[in-house]
């Protein structure tokens, strides 16, 4: 899942490179900020801070399948955003990882 986040940044922030439109820039920074918080908190277990990592890179996707509309590429989109969705279903019970972590943090895993 971690790799996914890191995915998402990347793509984040290869769209912020050198664009002016407010638009894409919007897309862009909702990537980079799911990416920035998803990839620790999943590398972690704190599932608390990777919602909004979730709900983040979904509204990235949502706005870049805006501004390309439902065309071959846009199914990708649709894909992706069932994978966050997935995830979200597997998490949304859960403050951290049950069992244990792949990471011990002192003062956020248990």
């Amino acid at each position: 899942m971690s790799a996914a986040y890191l995915a998402t940044f990347i793509v984040g922030a290869v769209t912020l490179k050198g664009e002016t439109q407010a638009v894409d820039y919007i897309h862009g920074l909702f990537l980079v900020t799911g990416g920035a918080f998803g990839f620790p908190t999943a590398l972690f277990g704190y599932y608390q801070l990777e919602r909004a990592a979730i709900m983040s890179s979904i509204a990235g996707v949502i706005t870049w399948l805006a501004l390309t509309g439902l065309t071959s590429t846009g199914l990708l989109g649709l894909i992706v955003i069932v994978f966050f969705v997935t995830r979200w279903i597997r998490i949304k019970d859960f403050d951290v990882t049950p069992g244990e972590p792949v990471i011990e943090v002192k003062g956020i895993t248990k």
